[in-house]
């Protein structure tokens, strides 16, 4: 009996995390023009998009004046020895739980540094 409730709660969840990315892609076209952009549903209750844009501050506060929150400090990384950054949207919005990743060049003041 005990699995009954968790499977109602993953369903539930499930359902508003598609409902608010349903929402988010028909309310917000726009977002979806920034860059080569991926979403997922998590069974865990997290709706996450990652993406991959040439300025991701740009994106990433395109995101933030749409669903609110805080962009992290960008965090370097490499690909294929390329200087990169990422930075983390994590939110709340209409009661689903989004994380939004932006991934991008780094810009040349960091790629000199690295």
């Amino acid at each position: 009996m005990t699995t009954q409730p968790t499977r109602i709660r993953n369903h539930t969840t499930l359902l508003g995390q598609t409902m608010a990315l349903l929402a988010i892609q028909t309310e917000h076209p726009e977002l979806a023009d920034l860059g080569s952009v991926e979403w997922q549903v998590s069974t865990l209750g997290l709706l996450s998009c990652y993406v991959q844009a040439e300025d991701g501050e740009a994106v990433a506060d395109a995101y933030q004046q749409v669903l609110g929150g805080v962009v992290e400090e960008p965090l370097p990384f490499a690909r294929k020895d390329e200087p990169m950054e990422v930075r983390y949207l994590d939110t709340v919005w209409r009661d689903a739980r989004v994380q939004i990743r932006v991934a991008s060049p780094a810009p040349a003041r960091l790629a000199v540094a690295s």
